[in-house]
């Protein structure tokens, strides 16, 4: 039996799912209903023949073929992605879409706001907590500042040209860090 090949846009909302953590996070992120983000996801699985998703309800875990599949996947479409972009740059103006992977340092901050553990945080990301004093700083004579934690770094593929929308991105949100 042949296997059909998986949409585009399905693999996508699977990712999404995945950064997100839950499908109603997804659909919220992409404007969809919850129903045709679970929709794609299932087509998704019914296309490689497994699961992907292990759900329970109060979460999503990636199964073993989830794991193999996603990182094949975000390579395959950040590869499709350099190459839309390769054909926008001629136009030499930013567009299309822009990935950005922030939420680790982020979905910890919130963690600490609620009162689940501390965290070693940037000073831009929690200097407003911690003059509210929604969050308490603690050990601070082991921390010395600024220090290499602090450093925001734009990171992407190699072997792909810099777009001119990952370098509008950078312009604008390079003066609004403040470290």
């Amino acid at each position: 039996m042949m296997m059909g090949h998986a949409k585009t846009e399905d693999i996508e909302i699977f990712l999404t799912v995945v950064d997100t953590g839950s499908f109603t996070g997804a659909a919220n992120l992409l404007n969809q209903q919850v129903a045709k983000v679970s929709r794609a996801v299932s087509r998704l699985e019914d296309t490689l023949q497994c699961t992907l998703l292990n759900r329970t309800t109060r979460r999503l875990e990636l199964t073993e073929e989830g794991h193999v599949f996603i990182r094949y996947a975000r390579e395959s479409l950040n590869t499709l992605y350099t190459g839309e972009e390769a054909i926008k740059l001629l136009k030499q103006a930013p567009s299309g879409h822009l990935r950005i992977d922030a939420a680790s340092p982020f979905v910890l901050r919130q963690l600490c706001l609620n009162h689940q553990g501390i965290a070693l945080l940037s000073n831009f990301m929690i200097g407003d907590d911690l003059k509210s004093g929604r969050l308490v700083e603690v050990l601070p004579e082991a921390i010395v500042t600024p220090n290499n934690r602090e450093s925001i770094q734009a990171v992407y593929y190699k072997n792909s040209a810099v777009s001119s929308r990952i370098l509008a991105f950078l312009d604008f949100i390079q003066p609004r860090l403040t470290l």
